[in-house]
């Protein structure tokens, strides 16, 4: 390179047989060792990188964390030279700190994560473990308890009530999801979790117009979209679906955030998961879980029951279970 600053010497090569790394990894399959890596080892371990995240990585426009050190093969090839290729920022980490993860998560944007399996010991990582892809959404699922930590704007909206609220939805559609078999217990069980995301965005965005809404939601519990609109002057479920958007969430998410009142209107595909949170949000409100007005007064009809595979008789004994289950996930997810 010093002989030739401006232009490299071109070398042949033979991609087959040709050495081009010599890297040592830790022992993560058995003792310490050095493996010789070809070209032709790191090209096809790129080309099939490629063809896996090919509809999954905006060219140029992603932000990705990733954890030293870069283990054999994977980090060098999958993490390093898909970053070059894609043209994609990586934020690097020497410990895998969770506060220091989620700020770095908030200071760079980031949409992506790379990292190796491990055993689930908790809800909170068993939620990792679901499929989401995107950071933001790993994030989420391992921190939303602290999003509901604000003070109270009203003694009728807590924002631990909200995640009380948040939680026992979520506990509500897997029960419902797993007896009804109408829906993926997972899948619905994480759009449980976070429908209920634009609440925090609203009353972060309109605080005093939000405490307003609630008390007078008070007198009247069954008009609380009535009321958000004309109060407000917009939904929450509506910036909870800007909210994903802009994050990135699956569609299947987005879909639960935007219409888990209005189940209909969702999209065909992802209608099964959307009308199972609507249920496990009415029978929720209904039982007084954590913060109850988003959905009080409501009553599922006989064409709800039907659509999520449940009886009123089946309904009624799942929602008396709920109790020790929504308890013991709340323990999980505050520790």
């Amino acid at each position: 390179m010093k002989k030739n600053p401006a232009a490299p010497p071109v070398v042949e090569l033979d991609p087959a047989v040709d050495l081009a790394a010599l890297p040592y990894p830790g022992g993560t399959t058995g003792l310490p060792k050095a493996a010789m890596l070809t070209h032709r080892n790191i090209l096809a371990c790129q080309a099939e990188a490629l063809a896996f995240w090919e509809d999954q990585f905006v060219e140029g426009g992603e932000t990705v964390i990733a954890f030293l050190p870069l283990f054999h093969i994977y980090g060098q090839v999958v993490i390093m030279i898909t970053g070059l290729l894609h043209g994609y920022t990586l934020v690097l980490f020497t410990t895998p700190e969770m506060d220091e993860i989620l700020n770095a998560i908030e200071r760079h944007q980031a949409s992506a994560f790379y990292g190796v399996p491990s055993q689930i010991a908790s809800l909170e990582r068993a939620i990792v473990m679901l499929g989401l892809s995107a950071v933001k959404n790993i994030a989420l699922a391992a921190s939303l308890s602290r999003l509901f930590r604000a003070e109270a704007i009203s003694e009728h909206f807590a924002a631990r009530d909200l995640w009380r609220h948040s939680v026992a939805v979520a506990v509500a559609a897997r029960l419902i999801a797993a007896q009804g078999g109408r829906a993926p217990a997972d899948e619905v069980f994480v759009a449980g979790l976070v429908h209920d995301l634009g609440l925090i965005a609203l009353r972060q965005l309109y605080p005093l117009k939000t405490r307003n809404l609630v008390e007078q939601a008070m007198n009247q519990p069954t008009h609380f979209a009535k009321l958000e609109q004309e109060l407000v002057g917009i939904s929450h479920a509506l910036i909870g679906a800007e909210l994903a958007t802009r994050w990135r969430f699956p569609a299947l998410l987005r879909a639960a955030m935007a219409h888990h009142h209005q189940p209909e209107r969702a999209p065909a595909e992802h209608a099964a998961v959307t009308r199972v949170v609507h249920a496990a949000d009415v029978e929720s409100c209904r039982a007084r879980y954590g913060f109850w007005l988003s959905a009080g007064g409501a009553v599922l009809s006989t064409a709800d029951l039907d659509a999520v595979g449940l009886t009123a008789e089946q309904m009624e004994t799942l929602v008396a279970e709920m109790a020790q289950l929504v308890e013991e996930a709340e323990q999980v997810f505050s520790e």
